[in-house]
């Protein structure tokens, strides 16, 4: 409605309120126009203020739920945050748990292999260090009486010592058969999901390279056949096993035709 304009109006087909110009030339269709002070007589008992205030009642009365919803929302959520942050936290707790277990049940089997393995292997550089002293021994009586003795004392100290050498012979040639070079590997498990362990430790071990042939043997006609090592294994098929999921060697078994099949 202009400002300058006369007394405002309204008409009954809408509710713009104009001024008697504006309706004139803006809203020409429009009829049953009257002045705005007739048309609002005894207007606050009329059921157009009534539904005015009733609509506005409802309005603010849905806003209160929505904004009353927003806010019980943003307490849930928070409260939630909470509680999932104690859930993971007490999950982390158990896995932590769970994993210092395998760790310390990993770490006493190493131990335990390591120190199994230490103590042989210290058995038998005690047993080779014992021979090496009985070897010396002999090696330098021999260089003493072959420096200094007569004829007879080489003899009769080379007949002397034969059964010693025998002996010595005998026991390098037990140690050797029995030496086998030994590395400690851990095997990582290979499941992905509901780990029930890290992995386990394996001592591997590795037969001698050098295995020990007795003196005379070498000396004689006869040729040495030395037992053959198998290096590497070559790889031939796979067998389908439906409806089962291997995840690991549990045995091997030798065929006829001296394959092997691993289980």
């Amino acid at each position: 409605m202009a400002s300058n304009h006369s007394e405002p109006c309204t008409a009954r087909d809408h509710d713009e309120i104009c001024c008697k110009e504006c309706i004139s030339q803006n809203h020409r269709a429009c009829k049953n126009t009257r002045f705005i002070d007739l048309a609002s007589k005894n207007f606050k008992q009329s059921q157009s203020f009534v539904d005015s205030e009733e609509q506005l009642s409802f309005i603010l009365e849905a806003l209160e739920n929505l904004n009353k919803s927003c806010k019980e929302n943003d307490s849930r959520i928070k409260q939630q945050e909470t509680q999932i942050r104690k859930q993971i936290a007490k999950i982390k707790e158990r896995i932590i748990k769970q994993v210092k277990f395998f760790e310390e049940s990993l770490l006493k089997d190493l131990t335990e292999i390591k120190d199994k393995s230490v103590t042989r292997l210290k058995r038998q550089e005690k047993d080779i260090g014992d021979l090496i002293t009985s070897s010396k021994v002999e090696k330098e009586t021999l260089e003493f009486v072959s420096d200094h003795g007569s004829e007879k004392q080489p003899f009769v100290s080379i007949s002397s010592s034969k059964l010693i050498l025998e002996k010595i012979e005998n026991k390098v040639k037990q140690i050797s058969e029995s030496f086998v070079a030994t590395s400690l590997i851990f095997v990582e498990s290979v499941q992905k999901e509901n780990k029930t362990e890290l992995g386990s430790i394996r001592l591997m071990k590795t037969p001698c390279s050098f295995p020990f042939v007795p003196y005379k043997v070498c000396q004689s006609q006869v040729p040495v056949v030395r037992k053959r090592k198998t290096t590497s294994f070559t790889h031939l098929y796979d067998i389908e096993m439906h409806g089962y999921s291997l995840v690991g060697v549990s045995g091997i078994t030798v065929l006829e035709d001296k394959r092997l099949f691993f289980l």
